[in-house]
C-alpha cells in the first residue's frame, strides 16, 4: 500500500491538555471531531485510542495500564496494544490515532473521508 498523501490527514489540536503530565501512567477522556477518544501518556509517549472497547462497549477511560503497558477495558480486563490497538484474546482492535507534540501543544491526526457517488 502507499502512504498517504498530505491532502488525505489532517492534525487537530487538543485543548487543555498539558502535553507534560505529572502522572504516568495518565488517561483521559476528551471530545475531538464529534468523537470521544482517549488520550493515554505512558512510558513518556501519548496514544490515542477509541473511547469505547470492541468487546461489549466497556469505556476505555476506566481502565488502566498494565505492566506490559497495554492498556486494560474495566470490565472484562481485555488488553490492548496501545499502538497497533490489538488485543491477543478474540481478535479485538480499538481503533487508534496517530500523536504528536508541536511545542507545548498535544495533536492528533484524521483521515478524511472520501465521498463516491456512484
Amino acid at each position: 500500500t502507499s502512504p498517504m498523501s498530505k491532502a488525505e490527514v489532517y492534525w487537530v489540536d487538543i485543548p487543555a491538555v498539558n502535553t507534560q503530565p505529572e502522572k504516568d501512567p495518565y488517561i483521559k477522556l476528551v471530545r475531538v471531531e464529534r468523537k470521544k477518544i482517549v488520550l493515554v501518556f505512558s512510558k513518556g509517549e501519548w496514544y490515542a485510542i477509541q473511547q469505547k472497547c470492541p468487546h461489549e462497549g466497556g469505556p476505555m477511560e476506566g481502565g488502566w495500564i498494565n505492566e506490559e503497558g497495554k492498556i486494560l477495558c474495566p470490565w472484562h480486563r481485555y488488553a490492548f496494544d496501545l499502538e497497533s490497538g490489538q488485543c491477543r484474546k478474540g481478535g479485538f482492535y480499538l481503533d487508534t490515532y496517530e500523536t504528536r507534540t508541536m511545542g507545548n501543544r498535544l495533536q492528533l491526526q484524521f483521515k478524511r473521508k472520501k465521498w463516491r457517488l456512484w
